[in-house]
């Protein structure tokens, strides 16, 4: 797989993780926060930015075992036991062996389920405190209505992307399993 797609997947989920984290703190200390008035100019925000970045790296490569810890609890064994675990084994290596191309397809569709899955955990770790955040920020809006409003659109749409995504995940592995065993067939033939 390419390198750069890896680290790209891994910024993605490590700014989602970064956050809910971020989230979290300002949902429970942003209104002490509010007295120190941080200003971000254009200069300092990329010097913020390129600090944050490795720190997003690593919260993206933590954030990423522990959804898949998660998901293989959860329902990956479900789908797996539909195929024999060696078999596929045996199915990937002969993929890896004879097709340049096809392992990169197949590594792309694994890339899209580690993002999926990523945002699977971290999309229902923003969705928890965003109401806390939004309702203890008055800045956001002034006034309740509009801000309840706003808090459940915002809602909606992280919890419509988290149905989405795990439905994409189990989605992904059907058709890997069935593109693993339509590889194997014609290198086998």
């Amino acid at each position: 797989m390419n390198t750069t797609n890896y680290i790209l997947e891994l910024l993605i989920s490590g700014i989602t993780t970064f956050t809910w984290i971020e989230l979290l703190f300002l949902a429970l200390f942003g209104h002490h926060l509010s007295s120190l008035d941080l200003q971000l100019n254009t200069s300092n925000a990329l010097i913020i930015i390129f600090i944050l970045a490795p720190f997003c790296y690593i919260f993206g490569t933590i954030g990423d075992r522990v959804s898949e810890m998660i998901w293989d609890k959860i329902s990956r064994k479900k789908l797996e036991d539909s195929a024999d675990h060696e078999k596929r084994q045996e199915w990937r290596s002969l993929i890896y062996i004879h097709s340049e191309q096809l392992t990169n397809l197949f590594e792309y569709g694994k890339l899209r389920v580690r993002i999926c899955r990523s945002w699977v955990l971290n999309g229902t770790l923003i969705f928890l405190p965003a109401p806390i955040y939004i309702n203890s920020n008055s800045f956001i809006f002034d006034y309740h209505s509009i801000r309840l409003y706003f808090l459940v659109f915002i809602e909606l749409i992280i919890f419509l992307s988290i149905i989405g995504a795990a439905t994409s995940i189990k989605e992904l592995y059907r058709k890997e399993i069935k593109f693993l065993k339509q590889q194997s067939k014609f290198f086998n033939a």
